[in-house]
């Protein structure tokens, strides 16, 4: 944890060590004419050490804004880090910790932190550490079928058909038009969410009409069946 911190964070002045630390800054600000800061703080820890640097006035003297966290006590700590001698460089995962593989569709839709399932596609999936007596143990079921789809006729005006549906980033969809002897794909749509709106314009009068949607997982990592939308008929005098 907050390795990223040295690498890209406030932390920057740590990265190039000799070892990997983990840090974070804090910075105490004083709502005042001058914006100063009462404490500067850098705690961090290396395979080896932990270490905390405070900086501060121990008669109440406010600092300068332009110092904070990320500056003075974080020079200090490097510093004092490159007068230790170590053996290990490396963090290490204990045996008692655990990567999985967690649903990002689960997380972000449904706010569940749950496992992926073998069939999620890569873009689904996050990674993460936890505890091996507290790892989740719920699998999603999000790409095991494929929930039922509607298309809306919204309207028929001027031999123009209106047409909606509920779009999921993790599927993709064909909107098909049947007539008496023709069968058109009349658009794709993948990686878009919420509703979808689509005219078919100037729809030659006289004919019978069927609008449908074929329906599949997007990025599937297995050959899975697809579904089928609801089916819309119509007529065109």
């Amino acid at each position: 944890m907050l390795k990223n911190s040295v690498e890209n964070g406030t932390c920057k002045k740590l990265k190039n060590s000799r070892f990997e630390i983990a840090a974070k800054t804090g910075t105490v600000g004083v709502n005042n004419r001058n914006n100063e800061n009462s404490d500067l703080w850098n705690i961090s820890y290396s395979p080896e050490k932990t270490l905390c640097v405070w900086c501060g006035s121990t008669n109440n003297k406010l600092l300068n804004s332009k110092l904070t966290g990320g500056n003075l006590p974080t020079i200090i700590a490097r510093n004092i880090y490159n007068n230790f001698d170590y053996k290990q460089s490396k963090f290490y995962i204990p045996s008692s910790v655990e990567k999985v593989k967690i649903s990002k569709l689960e997380l972000d839709n449904n706010k569940k932190v749950i496992l992926s399932s073998p069939s999620t596609p890569d873009r689904f999936i996050i990674e993460s550490y936890f505890s091996i007596d507290n790892k989740p143990k719920e699998i999603s079921t999000l790409f095991d079928k494929i929930e039922n789809v509607n298309l809306n006729l919204n309207k028929l005006e001027n031999n123009c058909s209106y047409l909606t549906f509920e779009c999921k980033n993790y599927l993709e969809y064909e909107l098909i038009r049947e007539s008496e002897d023709d069968r058109k794909v009349l658009c794709k749509i993948k990686n878009k969410s919420g509703l979808y709106s689509y005219v078919d314009y100037n729809l030659p009068k006289n004919n019978f009409y069927n609008y449908y949607l074929q329906v599949r997982f997007a990025d599937f990592l297995k050959k899975a069946d697809g579904n089928t939308s609801n089916l819309i008929s119509l007529y065109i005098k």
